[in-house]
């Protein structure tokens, strides 16, 4: 292809992949207000995960002349989870996604730790150990107002609608992780300042198959 010709075919692929996330957003938001999305409770590593997330974004990344680190707190970490893989890489690449979108230089991390939970407030039928899972997602992005901050979790709504003529977006990306967060027995908040960024917070809880492996904490760095 010839230069024109390729700007042509990405702006093709640009407006597919947009319109993709537009109906995959849709399909989600009206699966869960009528309740009919589940969990897929299969063996979930945590590592697996969030290096998934980190790989799926490098080229947009690197595009941007943007840096990515993850790092996950390995003291007591179980080496499987029972939960929703699919789901759990969702919420992470809907917060890198939006980080990536509001950010023009700087970066972007990802940071997880893990806490185990008292034996007593497990679930009765379970002999597995339950773990409260603590993720965030800090970028350095143009941040939010604090007055508008209610607004990022509320269907079809953005912060700033001058925000969303620029940017693009449906409003949903926000509210579907923050409701398949809920489904996990989580909660998720956000930090933010004008000019300085964002940080948003959220936890889930997944039972563990077996015993915490010793893992180093510089394996689980990544810098791209």
């Amino acid at each position: 292809l010839d230069a024109q010709q390729i700007d042509y075919v990405r702006i093709i692929r640009t407006s597919s992949n947009t319109l993709l996330t537009i109906i995959n957003d849709i399909l989600d938001f009206s699966k869960i207000e009528s309740d009919k999305i589940e969990l897929e409770m299969t063996r979930l590593n945590l590592h697996e995960c969030v290096e998934d997330v980190v790989s799926l974004f490098s080229l947009r990344i690197e595009e941007k002349n943007l840096a990515i680190t993850s790092v996950i707190d390995p003291a007591n970490m179980p080496s499987s989870f029972r939960g929703d893989a699919i789901r759990l890489r969702q919420i992470l690449s809907n917060l890198v996604s939006n980080s990536i979108k509001f950010t023009e230089k700087g970066e972007i991390s990802i940071s997880a730790w893990v806490d185990k939970i008292p034996s007593e407030t497990r679930a009765k039928n379970s002999s597995l150990s339950t773990y409260k899972i603590c993720f965030s997602v800090k970028d350095t992005g143009i941040g939010i107002a604090e007055d508008k901050i209610y607004r990022l979790f509320k269907p079809f709504s953005q912060a700033d609608t001058s925000i969303t003529r620029k940017y693009g977006g449906t409003g949903l990306g926000l509210v579907i992780s923050e409701r398949l967060v809920s489904m996990m027995g989580g909660s998720m908040s956000v930090e933010s300042k004008v000019g300085e960024g964002s940080i948003f917070h959220f936890f889930i809880k997944l039972e563990a198959y077996e015993q915490p492996s010793q893992i180093d904490a510089s394996e689980t760095l990544f810098d791209l």
